[in-house]
């Protein structure tokens, strides 16, 4: 086994590999279990999103042209068409690149903070619910929050591009995790990321 040619990347592998092994060895009934295996699933969300933050050492494929990319658009059939939406994060501020049926164009969506902090409370929100015992009163409540936050997250990301057609998004880092199929707008709609 290769370690990764990212220093951060390896030093959260090891940590990683050292929890699972004390979380293995621990007594079935051990007080740390509990956190060490919370610990365990907190690193390992850590590595994925840094192996997509740094592409995992792989080259990524040359950006099509402007006329390649709108060329692409509208070759397909009117009620088919996608939007193509590129999120990119820059100075503080969240942008997309959009190319759909109109042309091209770029739009400020919101302050990146701000998106982040929603984000990661869905991740966790998400994390929560999967849970196979979790008493009925925290689901709920678990539930309403992780409905206002893709509420959120869809009225400042989804909502100002106006698609109600197939949806492709092209994210970096953090943002290819997001569950964009389950933001409201794109819930039985064609999204891919």
């Amino acid at each position: 086994v290769r370690p990764p040619s990212d220093p951060g990347q390896a030093a959260l592998l090891t940590e990683l590999r050292r929890l699972v092994e004390r979380e293995r060895l621990a007594p079935p009934d051990a007080a740390e279990r509990d956190g060490l295996r919370r610990e365990i699933e907190r690193l390992r969300t850590n590595v994925q999103e840094r192996a997509w933050q740094h592409g995992g050492g792989a080259v990524p494929p040359p950006a099509p042209s402007a006329r390649v990319l709108m060329d692409a658009v509208s070759a397909a059939p009117a009620a088919d068409r996608p939007t193509i939406a590129d999120y990119v994060d820059l100075g503080g501020e969240m942008h997309v690149v959009l190319a759909d049926g109109s042309g091209l164009r770029l739009l400020r969506l919101a302050r990146s903070d701000e998106l982040r902090e929603l984000a990661q409370r869905v991740r966790v929100d998400l994390g929560v619910v999967s849970q196979p015992v979790l008493p009925s009163a925290v689901r709920r409540t678990v539930l309403g929050s992780l409905r206002r936050g893709l509420a959120r997250l869809d009225e400042l990301l989804v909502a100002p591009i106006g698609c109600s057609g197939p949806l492709h998004v092209v994210a970096g880092g953090a943002w290819v995790t997001l569950p964009w199929s389950m933001l409201p707008s794109r819930i039985g709609r064609p999204t891919t990321v």
